[in-house]
């Protein structure tokens, strides 16, 4: 019994002895956090004093400002090391140039960021960020700032004093406005601002920036104006893209002109009139817009247009400039409120394929048989609509795409007359496929 206290009594010892240890560690690294001395009582030579920080060679000052990112981190993180998996810095001839701090929730940032005066390149992207300290602008070699996936409301004005920056990423804040000292940086050339509450005088500062940026340099007045009236009406800048893919958002610009331009589920209520204006335009994607009922006459304006699509909108009617399009070879009209069409969609020589799907058609004008280069059509809807004398003169129709219901009312004589110049017709419907293990599919078969 008496060794067994002895050793119980060395345990404790051993334990105080461990906790001594700790204790005087913490004191250790209290009174070297109480020795920095403040930035503001530090010489120049002493700031630009080479220290090693994470295995890197940098400068003091740059020292205190990671040092001082990573506070903002602890506390949040606590004991935890996950952050320093998302906090990466690269140091080039003795100097931060690539700082990266993403996807971390990091809600404040230091104002010492000023002090890494070499930096290239600052991520911030998809933290909680409100707002950003005045020291930004100290940043003088700054080419690329990326903040998108924040949540900042607002942008300080030095952020003008960036001479360097050419790339700004904003998407994805809750900015409702723009810095006017932004028209103040002159390399700036690439500014993505999508996703944020503009409010009217936002755009007029992007209009501003709109030159110098690049966005829409070389373009006519007309069309600036065009693209202006736009981005009133739904609020936000349109942006400059590479290409346009389906269902997107931009404009693309080609030899000095717009030549395609997508404005797809942006709540458009409105085609402004300088539509018109964008003469080079070919393809033109309006779709998606539940508050667009009607479009201006100012659409017939766009002879060099190619591709039109309107669907998924509630259009309740077609202006008759329609027919001045004399260039279009594809136009959506699927999902609206259309009851009819204008006697001028005749008009459309060069059209290739049309698509009326999940209309509220009751016929088709007569006319319609003057669509001498239609080749394929899409009638799939709850109603067929009346068909006119002039189908037949459809000559180079190749495809016609049915659903069940029409089908079934779809004239016999006509099916043939049709299938006897080569015309093939589709049915289209949901049915039931397999037997107890089947599930509803969407079936294609040809009548």
């Amino acid at each position: 019994m008496p060794i067994k206290k002895k050793s119980v009594k060395r345990k404790k010892v051993k334990k105080q002895v461990k906790s001594k240890k700790k204790s005087k560690q913490a004191k250790k690294r209290k009174t070297v956090k109480q020795q920095r001395t403040p930035i503001t009582e530090l010489t120049a030579e002493e700031r630009k004093k080479k220290v090693i920080f994470r295995r890197q060679t940098i400068t003091l000052e740059e020292q205190y400002a990671l040092e001082d990112l990573e506070k903002e981190l602890r506390r949040k993180f606590r004991k935890s090391k996950f952050w320093r998996k998302s906090f990466r810095f690269f140091a080039y001839n003795g100097n931060v140039v690539d700082l990266e701090i993403r996807n971390v929730g990091l809600k404040k940032v230091p104002k010492s960021i000023g002090n890494l005066k070499s930096l290239k390149k600052l991520t911030l992207s998809y933290n909680k960020l409100t707002s950003l300290p005045d020291s930004i602008g100290d940043l003088e070699s700054l080419e690329e700032l990326l903040l998108h996936g924040n949540q900042l409301t607002i942008l300080p004005d030095t952020i003008g004093n960036l001479k360097s920056l050419g790339e700004l990423w904003l998407d994805d804040n809750k900015l409702t406005t723009l810095p006017k000292s932004l028209l103040k940086i002159p390399n700036l050339k690439n500014l993505k601002i999508k996703n944020n509450p503009w409010t009217k005088t936002s755009i007029k500062i992007w209009e501003q920036l709109t030159n110098q940026t690049g966005r829409i340099d070389g373009i006519t007045n007309k069309e600036k104006k065009a693209l202006a009236d736009l981005e009133k009406v739904i609020g936000e800048p349109i942006p400059k893209v590479e290409y346009l893919l389906s269902n997107s958002f931009g404009f693309v610009v080609d030899n000095g002109h717009v030549t395609k331009l997508g404005i797809n589920s942006k709540g458009l209520t409105k085609v402004p009139e300088s539509i018109g204006n964008l003469k080079w335009l070919k393809e033109l994607d309006l779709g998606r817009n539940s508050g667009l009922k009607t479009l201006p006459e100012d659409i017939g304006e766009l002879r060099s247009l190619e591709r039109l699509k309107l669907a998924y909108c509630r259009l309740t009617t077609l202006p008759k400039a329609i027919g001045n399009l004399e260039s279009l070879e594809f136009l959506n009209l699927s999902d609206n409120s259309i009851k009819a069409l204008p006697d001028s969609i005749g008009n459309l020589k060069s059209l290739k394929g049309l698509w009326l799907e999940n209309h509220s058609l009751y016929n088709l004008p007569e006319s319609f048989g003057n669509l001498v280069n239609l080749e394929g059509l899409t009638l799939k809807s709850s109603t067929l609509p009346t068909l006119p004398k002039s189908f037949l003169n459809l000559k180079n129709l190749k495809e016609i795409l049915l659903g069940k219901r029409q089908a079934l009312n779809f004239p016999s004589k006509l099916v043939n007359q049709l299938k006897a110049q080569g015309c093939r017709i589709f049915i289209q419907a949901r049915e039931w496929v397999g037997d107890w293990g089947g599930d509803w599919e969407t079936v294609t078969y040809e009548l």
